[in-house]
């Protein structure tokens, strides 16, 4: 989950179908209810916008055209263009702000540096069908990838090699690290997706130690603080789950249809928000607290 001070130092940033990156900024007002205003939108993709990722100043974001744009979110301008995959960069994930992970459908795992943007290392990841997400841990040691190969890999950061190799006899589609790391989630479909579940990994046990199979297909998964996991879905519900009692302690129904990204940020004064990014166009906002339900902060479609 990512830390910031306030809601003043927070931005939102999407990709669109549209080709287009945008940006919001939250506005809290005396209510306590929360707008989005947009900060920019920049149109430097030439195909549908799959992913982004921040580190420090720097923005990344990876599309359907083949390419990784860059930007400078401090000083509000493009940095240029990253050129390697030879098909649509399906994620992107920064090493705190020293190196840039993309992924695409190429298979290939790229590692760029930061600042200079050279590439450093290329891995052949996920040949048969692609690679589909990326988590970094929070250590910046290492990173997990999986891909439509039905495998999980470990890579080693520090020495810049793969580690291990798991089988998960599933497609995985996302992936997240908990707060403190040790805990990784990993969704995962099978037969078409018309089988599905979310399972939790201890670093310590090195095995599954929580599976979830939500009431519809999972989209996507975050977790919130270090032992709760939420789940949105492709009907447009979320799933909160705790990890230690093993149980789900919160559900309900957004306004979307499907759910296509779901993130949270936890702030200086405890309070967090859960972030969701539907495939209507809406973005919706809810303040998370431990043992009280999730309400509405804020919405914008």
């Amino acid at each position: 989950m990512l830390q910031c001070e306030n809601y003043s130092d927070l931005e939102i940033i999407l990709g669109s179908y549209e080709e287009f990156v945008i940006g919001y900024k939250p506005l809290k007002a005396e209510d306590g209810m929360v707008t989005l205003s947009q900060s920019f939108a920049n149109h430097s993709h030439r195909a549908s916008v799959r992913c982004v990722a921040s580190g420090g100043r720097f923005m990344a974001s990876g599309g359907a055209d083949d390419n990784i744009q860059l930007y400078d979110m401090k000083l509000r301008k493009e940095m240029g263009v990253l050129m390697h995959h030879e098909k649509t960069v399906t994620c992107v994930a920064f090493v705190g702000t020293s190196h840039l992970i993309s992924g695409s459908e190429d298979g290939d795992v790229v590692i760029w540096r930061s600042g200079n943007w050279q590439c450093e290392k290329i891995w052949t990841a996920h040949k048969d069908g692609g690679v589909t997400s990326i988590a970094v841990h929070p250590s910046g040691k290492l990173c997990l990838t999986v891909g439509r190969d039905q495998t999980l890999k470990t890579w080693n950061l520090v020495k810049g090699r793969s580690a291990y190799t798991t089988n998960l006899h599933a497609q995985g589609e996302d992936l997240s690290f908990s707060e403190s790391g040790e805990h990784y989630a990993v969704l995962k479909l099978m037969k078409g997706g018309a089988q599905f579940s979310v399972d939790v990994y201890s670093i310590v046990v090195a095995g599954v130690v929580y599976s979830v199979v939500p009431e519809s297909r999972p989209s996507s998964i975050t977790f919130l603080k270090d032992d709760f996991i939420a789940i949105g879905t492709d009907t447009g519900s979320v799933e909160i789950h705790q990890i230690s009692k093993k149980s789900c302690v919160c559900k309900f129904k957004t306004k979307s249809t499907r759910i296509r990204k779901i993130g949270a940020v936890q702030f200086s004064s405890g309070e967090a928000w859960l972030v969701t990014a539907a495939s209507n166009g809406e973005i919706c906002i809810y303040s998370f607290k431990v043992s009280i339900p999730l309400h509405v902060h804020g919405e914008l479609n």
